[in-house]
């Protein structure tokens, strides 16, 4: 087991930054693809008669990256094709592109208009493309109504809104619809920098950041209710480094809505990568095999003004990379990394001097 990792001269302050939640994720010195963004909202509205609660509704905040120039109108119609089965008694309601102050057109290379904002909306029987559906699932009593808003970035990257919602909720549950509107209403293009916050313009609500966009949600009421909450584990982004040596997929996520301490929740990260790096292959040689080729690297670097833990997997062709670290109370924040080991190898520096110049909004 190695010594802890250190990035060994200060690094240069970052170009900027993109967000993700509450962290500012500095620009890295090489060029880089933001291939996908995923954040998914559960949402719960209490009100009605019964005072009863929505629980199944989700929003979630997605990016892609497209090989091929994409229009927002040519996604919609792919959504439309994928949900138009015979099962799901597919009804549209309504797709149109729209007119946004706040979201840039994109124009061709003649200066037309190749991808404008552009909204769908449909029902059908069963929500399809959960995260935690691995396939297309359909209920028959359940009527699902999905919102989507496609926003432009480039000719080759398309953000979605997505709401996924019950149809029954749209009848007696008058809170989401505000709500809503409140989010459409601060969704805006919005580079995250270090002087950016998440406080809200309103009481109870809270800025959110993505790579290019930011907006408000909803908060805890006293009563439990009226809450947007971050998925516990699926918050996820990926970034593709383009290095001299390779190409470098970079996978970061953030665990959110525990109760952790963060120094507790460190120390139990820091002492179970040690114990991993140094019992692992005692561990697999007692399993019956001859030897365990893998060579394995305890990592301890900074992380902002804090630090993150983790381990090297060096198994030949790939390595692997695993980074996990507490930094607020409830909230890690985790890096993971598969890829050429040549390439992988020659980014280590690179990648711990970009950890240390991290950024959380408090």
């Amino acid at each position: 087991m190695s010594a802890p990792t250190q990035s060994q001269t200060p690094p240069q302050p970052p170009v900027g930054y993109t967000g993700m939640d509450d962290v500012l994720i500095p620009t890295p010195a090489v060029p880089v693809t933001i291939q996908s963004e995923m954040y998914p909202l559960d949402v719960v509205s209490s009100g009605g008669v019964d005072d009863d609660v929505e629980t199944t509704t989700m929003v979630y905040i997605t990016s892609e990256s497209f090989i091929a120039p994409t229009s927002t109108q040519d996604l919609a119609e792919r959504w439309i094709t994928r949900h138009s089965d015979q099962k799901s008694k597919f009804h549209l309601l309504s797709h149109t592109a729209v007119e946004s102050r706040a979201i840039p057109t994109v124009l061709d290379e003649k200066g037309k208009v190749f991808s404008p904002p552009y909204t769908l909306i449909f029902e059908s029987h069963g929500a399809v493309d959960y995260p935690w559906d691995g396939l297309t699932k359909y209920y028959d009593k359940d009527r699902y109504r999905q919102m989507f808003y496609f926003l432009p970035v480039s000719a080759n990257q398309i953000v979605t809104a997505r709401v996924v919602r019950e149809v029954k909720y749209f009848e007696g549950f008058p809170q989401f619809e505000s709500q809503y509107e409140h989010f459409l209403a601060t969704l805006k293009r919005d580079v995250a920098t270090p002087q950016s916050t998440f406080k809200g313009s309103i009481p109870r609500t809270r800025r959110f950041y993505t790579a290019y966009f930011s907006f408000e949600i909803f908060l805890r009421e006293a009563d439990g209710g009226n809450q947007w909450l971050i998925n516990k584990t699926s918050s996820q982004r990926s970034d593709v480094w383009h290095t001299q040596d390779g190409d470098v997929t970079i996978n970061m996520g953030i665990v959110s809505g525990y109760d952790f301490d963060p120094v507790s929740e460190n120390h139990k990260l820091k002492e179970d990568a040690k114990a991993l790096v140094k019992k692992l292959p005692a561990l697999v040689k007692s399993m019956g095999e001859k030897e365990f080729k893998s060579k394995l690297t305890y990592i301890e670097t900074p992380f902002g003004t804090q630090s993150i833990y983790g381990h090297t997997d060096d198994g030949g062709l790939e390595t692997e990379v695993v980074l996990e670290g507490a930094y607020k109370t409830g909230k890690k924040f985790r890096v993971y990394i598969k890829d050429k080991s040549t390439a992988v190898s020659a980014l280590l520096p690179q990648l711990y001097a970009w950890l240390a110049q991290f950024r959380v909004l408090q």
